[in-house]
C-alpha cells in the first residue's frame, strides 16, 4: 500500500476463487452467489473507493459488482454467465482508497 502526505492511502491485491458454482438462474443468465475478498488489516477505515476487476478465469464469465465495501472486505460481487457452470476458477483484483485513521 501507499500512504500519501494528505492522509489518503491506497492499496491493491488479488484473490483466486476456486470451484465457484454459477448456477442460479436469473432471467436469461446464470449467477454465482455473493463473493467478497477480505482486505488486509492495514486498511483501517471504510474505503472511499473500491474497484474490482476480473484478471483471469477458467471460463467465459463476467463480473457483476453490487453494494459497498466495509473496512474488512470488498463489496459483494457475482460471476455471471450465459450458461450454467458447475464450478469456475477466477482471479479477481482490487484497488482500495481510504483516509488513514
Amino acid at each position: 500500500y501507499i500512504k500519501y502526505s494528505d492522509g489518503t492511502a491506497e492499496g491493491w491485491g488479488s484473490a483466486t476463487l476456486s470451484t465457484v458454482p454459477v448456477t442460479t438462474a436469473w432471467g436469461n443468465v446464470f449467477s454465482s452467489g455473493a463473493n467478497k475478498i477480505t482486505l488486509p488489516s492495514v486498511v483501517n477505515a471504510v474505503p472511499d473507493r473500491c474497484e474490482l476487476c476480473l484478471l483471469e478465469t477458467s471460463s467465459g464469465v463476467l463480473l457483476d459488482v453490487a453494494g459497498a465495501p466495509t473496512q474488512t472486505a470488498t463489496q459483494p460481487f457475482y460471476f455471471v454467465s450465459g450458461t450454467s457452470k458447475s464450478g469456475i476458477t477466477a482471479k479477481v483484483g482490487y484497488r482500495v482508497v481510504w483516509q488513514w485513521q
